[in-house]
């Protein structure tokens, strides 16, 4: 045969083995599933420590490991057994650790190839793809290392192939999650009695990568962000939960808490903040006064009720009342309208102008004999006209009040003189009223007095005036209801007697 015809067909063979043992692989369980393998074995297989731990009845246990191993165990029927349950006294027939045929059973956790053949199949493939590539001389070299190492891995597919051939039916493979209970049920094998199982178990030894922290800082303030106890940091793997505490605070009352006061650590620093309010402590009363110029309460007092630190503002239209009569003095407002309550008592004083309204001052003449209006003589007309001849232009005369020096016509009914003032004013009027006697020119006469009669007495006037009476209230305040002040008027004689005998 020719020789390069032989160097291709082992070259194949062995890219053909190199696929064969380098395809297959290890599977390793996730941390939070178990991977669970099913053998069916023969009892003839198995080695005294093995027959020993055959566990009656289906399996129950709850899957919690990485890997976990089922070998259900069958006694061929024309087989004698004896089954050790656990007396170290009990015998045990049949076949010892080794079978006839040298097979043993799957060690736990075996789910695939063996490593090394998978290591081996990966050299066998690059070996070929070398081959290829070589020059003859360099080939012939590299041949023969293959041979010889082939030949070894050859020697070990045997007992690889006989472990695999002590299942009585293909191996069972699945992933379910950690904590599920195990329901699997062997089945029947033709010619094979079924006799228990044998569980073992194993986890996964690669190192756990660490888990990434997460942290919560936890606040006790105020309202205004100020601090009321030292903050606190919780710290956590990243999905543990965590669970924060309400404190208490002399002096406050929670009232509120920001954030999540509970849940999960993330990645990302968390911050939860208790919120609280400061205990109230009831205050000492504030009174709001309403007084006027002088002082005097013209409307109730207003009282405020608090706690201690409560802000207050009585400048508003609850608190300046609008008083009939008197408007408040924006001049002299309480510097202490607005603060804060305390244990003290305060005092909040408004004034109030009283308000100015326009009155009279109303001076009346009465006649004093019959309350009727007053009215001045005609000299004219008095002593039947006696006086006309005596003075000249007589009845160009006049009469003059004296507290305004007005000029009144004789015969004249005096009206009333009103003085326009404000409420409140005072005044001042003159005890007497007097009407006195003005001539023509002018010039005020002390009297005015009629021809002598038959005994030689002359009879006159000397002027007109309140002869008896001084009205009470020529003093006082203008008030609200007009003030009227009334003179009662008579006519004031004079009478000269005749001269005697002496004279």
């Amino acid at each position: 045969m020719n020789k390069k015809l032989i160097l291709s067909l082992f070259t194949a063979t062995l890219l053909l083995l190199g696929f064969a043992f380098g395809g297959n692989t290890v599977n390793a369980a996730e941390n939070n599933t178990s991977k669970i393998t099913y053998n069916y074995v023969d009892f003839n297989t198995l080695t005294t420590t093995q027959k020993n731990s055959i566990i009656k009845g289906n399996p129950d246990e709850i899957n919690k490991n990485d890997f976990e191993n089922y070998s259900f165990v069958y006694q061929k029927n024309d087989s004698q057994m004896t089954v050790n349950t656990g007396d170290n006294n009990s015998g045990n027939t049949g076949s010892t650790n080794n079978t006839p045929n040298g097979q043993n059973l799957l060690k736990t956790g075996d789910v695939g190839s063996n490593i090394y053949l998978i290591i081996l199949g990966f050299v066998l493939l690059g070996g070929g793809i070398t081959l290829l590539t070589l020059k003859k001389k360099k080939a012939h070299k590299f041949l023969l290392f293959l041979i010889m190492f082939t030949g070894a891995s050859l020697l070990a597919g045997p007992i690889v192939q006989a472990v695999e051939n002590s299942n009585l039916k293909p191996q069972e493979t699945t992933t379910v999650t950690k904590g599920t209970k195990e329901t699997k049920k062997p089945g029947n094998i033709e010619g094979y009695t079924y006799v228990g199982y044998i569980h073992t178990s194993k986890n996964d030894t690669a190192p756990t990568p660490p888990v990434e922290q997460g942290t919560v800082t936890v606040n006790y303030q105020d309202e205004q962000g100020n601090s009321l106890a030292p903050s606190e940091t919780l710290k956590g793997d990243v999905g543990e939960t965590y669970k924060t505490v309400q404190k208490d605070v002399e002096g406050y009352d929670f009232k509120e808490v920001q954030g999540n006061a509970t849940g999960e650590f993330t990645t990302k620093a968390q911050v939860v903040t208790y919120i609280y309010t400061k205990t109230p402590i009831p205050a000492a009363n504030l009174t709001i006064e309403y007084l006027d110029e002088n002082g005097n309460q013209i409307h109730e007092p207003k009282i405020i009720s608090g706690n201690i630190g409560d802000p207050y503002d009585v400048t508003g239209d609850m608190d300046e009342l609008q008083i009939e009569g008197y408007t408040i003095d924006t001049n002299n407002l309480p510097t202490n309208a607005k603060g804060v309550l305390s244990n003290e008592p305060i005092q909040v004083k408004y004034i109030y102008i009283k308000n100015v309204k326009d009155v009279t001052l109303t001076i009346k003449f009465i006649n004093r004999l019959t309350g009727g209006p007053f009215v001045l003589d005609d000299l004219t007309k008095i002593q039947n006209g006696d006086l006309v001849p005596l003075y000249p232009n007589l009845d160009q005369y006049h009469m003059q009040l004296n507290y305004n020096n007005q000029l009144y016509n004789q015969g004249e009914a005096v009206p009333d003189i009103v003085i326009q003032g404000k409420e409140g004013d005072s005044y001042s009027l003159p005890e007497r009223m007097i009407f006195s006697i003005v001539d023509d020119k002018g010039n005020v006469l002390p009297y005015v007095i009629g021809p002598p009669d038959e005994e030689g007495a002359s009879y006159g006037i000397i002027n007109w005036e309140n002869i008896e009476l001084v009205p009470d209230n020529i003093e006082g305040t203008l008030s609200a209801d007009n003030t009227v002040v009334t003179y009662s008027m008579d006519r004031y004689p004079i009478e000269i007697a005749p001269p005697t005998e002496d004279e």
